[in-house]
């Protein structure tokens, strides 16, 4: 019959500690996550922005902006460029 290793008793508790610190620091990092707000602030000549974030499952952020309806086509267009370059 072999006879188990049997593991310092300070050894133990070491490994014990990490896991106890592993544990907190998973459940800080999901407290992170879950209140983490995609800043639009930058959009300001929108009217409404809509994000998708699927950060988490695909690595994937979605945007539709809706412009001011007083702004002409291209400035619209220009303003939204400038400001999705700002937002990445």
């Amino acid at each position: 019959m072999e006879q188990e290793e049997v593991k310092p008793e300070e050894d133990v508790v070491v490994q014990v500690e990490e896991i106890e610190e592993n544990n907190k620091l998973k459940e800080h990092e999901q407290d992170d996550s879950e209140n983490l707000v995609i800043d639009t602030s930058m959009y300001e000549y929108s009217k409404e922005v809509e994000v998708t974030d699927a950060i988490d499952i695909n690595e994937y952020v979605s945007l539709i902006i809706r412009m001011n309806d007083n702004l002409e086509e291209g400035m619209a267009f220009q303003h939204a460029s400038n400001q999705t370059y700002e937002f990445l």
